[in-house]
């Protein structure tokens, strides 16, 4: 056995905290030794050998060892043990306490992040109080060793007391039967710091009406004084925010009343703009194509409800063909495709064909388009027909495009603009000059470049076979704002 002395040839050198000296070993087929170092749980380092065993008594560490045979061993241990101990301090520490409470469907989250900075002494573990009524789902912290629970509250333990700074966050639930209710909540806190400062901000998950009544030193702040963190850990917007200084053992808490409504139905998809184009046969065949500016969310397929005995021939989305799906209650036509996420307005269009009555020397006729399962904010209809045939709107839910661009005098003496919105231009009496008239509406029998185009596709690209007319007359119809409806307009026709 080796007692670390100067009596056997090996001085000790020391420096602060270390403690070492060299051994020489003799040539033998093997050696042990056994150390006995003064201090308990010393940490015993050889630059050679194998350290076997350990164990502490009495206030010294025996350590057996292997060492290499003829070979100068250092053995140095550390003297923590042996070092003077420093008077304890009193410990001084401010804290500032983060809160952000969600409210949501069924259960209420409480967020804290903490922010301790250390003023005074090394401390191993702070306090952490607890609202009541509210059940711990997470704990963690960069210097954070472990969390404990405690009567009312944590004891978290720090990893190293000597830093300065410890920051940890603390999650919280609390079960809620939702709809409505009232609720006395406190927050988290320390209790023992010197001085603790906080933010609270509030957010709700879904449609609900909040009053919230501070007390015990909450002070109510506009929501846009919050600090950053606070935003960022919010998903919903802020309903109210507090601030708050506790310097006693007094906390301060909220009273709140939660008034929930039912949510109100979120457009997944609209309609900026539909542009159908009609071509009508002498015998009765329509083919038509209808364009639609689209606005979606999230909606994958738009329901169309097709005429009986009509078949959908094409489908365009965002500039590629697509694959409508047939259905029970209607054609679906798809509003995204694999790889095709937009992020503003975008064209679906798709073509079908309309197997109708041939047309006598004069009678009525009756043309819809299909119903379609999201709003439209503006719908153009072009109607083409053969030229040898007159026809005259009778009726429908559409009106005629030249009652619409422009201002027209009504029997009242007013002006209407746009066949919607009514605006009294000019009165007109005594001496003043009279408005000049209002321009008049373009023609509207000439055909458009849309039924050019779709003349020019059913007969080289789509794959069926319609004989359209060489010439013929367009009538153009428009309606506003239609919303899970038919478009409908009613002709009286007459071969000319």
């Amino acid at each position: 056995m080796f007692a670390p002395t100067r009596e056997w040839g090996a001085p000790i050198r020391q420096t602060p905290g270390r403690a070492s000296f060299t051994l020489p070993v003799p040539p033998a087929g093997s050696a042990r030794a056994t150390f006995d170092i003064p201090g308990d749980e010393a940490d015993v380092h050889l630059s050679s050998g194998l350290v076997t065993a350990r164990s502490a008594a009495g206030g010294r560490t025996l350590v057996d060892a292997t060492l290499v045979p003829g070979s100068m061993t250092e053995v140095w241990w550390s003297m923590r043990d042996s070092a003077p101990v420093a008077a304890a301090r009193a410990t001084r520490a401010l804290a500032d306490v983060l809160t952000l409470m969600t409210i949501a469907e069924a259960d209420i989250r409480m967020v804290a992040l903490i922010d301790v900075s250390v003023l005074q002494g090394e401390p191993r573990t702070f306090d952490v109080r607890l609202p009541r009524d509210y059940e711990l789902t997470a704990v963690t912290g960069g210097s954070l060793e472990r969390s404990e629970p405690d009567a009312g509250g944590l004891v978290l333990t720090v990893t190293d007391p000597a830093l300065r700074r410890h920051q940890f966050l603390i999650s919280l639930e609390r079960r809620d039967a939702g709809g409505s209710f009232t609720l006395e909540t406190g927050f988290v806190a320390l209790p023992g710091v010197q001085r603790e400062s906080g933010e609270i901000g509030l957010e709700g998950i879904g449609t609900l009406d909040l009053t919230a009544t501070e007390r015990d030193g909450l002070h109510r702040i506009d929501v846009r004084e919050l600090g950053r963190p606070l935003h960022s850990l919010a998903r919903s917007p802020m309903l109210a925010a507090f601030r708050y200084q506790r310097n006693s053992s007094i906390a301060p808490g909220l009273a709140l009343d939660v008034k929930r409504f039912p949510d109100a139905g979120v457009l997944a998809a609209v309609a900026d703009r539909a542009i159908a184009t009609t071509l009508v046969t002498a015998e009765g065949r329509a083919l038509t194509e209808v364009l639609l500016t689209i606005q979606n969310r999230a909606q994958p397929f738009l329901k169309v409800s097709l005429p009986p005995g009509a078949a959908m021939v094409s489908v365009d989305v965002g500039g590629e063909s697509a694959k409508p799906v047939a259905g029970t209650d209607g054609t679906r036509v798809p509003l995204l495709r694999a790889g095709f996420r937009p992020g503003g307005p975008y064209a679906v269009s798709f073509v079908y064909m309309h197997a109708g009555t041939p047309f006598g020397r004069k009678g009525d006729l009756s043309m819809a388009l299909p119903r379609m399962d999201i709003p439209i904010s503006m719908l153009e209809w072009e109607l083409f027909v053969p030229d040898n045939y007159s026809m005259k709107a009778t009726g429908g839910n559409l009106i005629d495009l030249e009652l619409f661009p422009g201002a027209v005098p009504g029997k009242d003496g007013k002006l209407y603009t746009a066949g919607i919105t009514e605006a009294v231009i000019v009165t007109v009496a005594g001496e003043t000059p009279a408005a000049p008239p209002p321009p008049a509406a373009p023609k509207a029998d000439r055909p458009s470049q849309n039924v050019i185009n779709l003349q020019r596709r059913a007969e080289g690209v789509l794959p069926v076979r319609v004989d359209v007319p060489r010439a013929g007359t367009s009538h153009r119809f428009v309606k506003p704002l239609l919303v899970d409806q038919e478009a409908e307009v009613r002709l009286r026709y007459k071969r000319r």
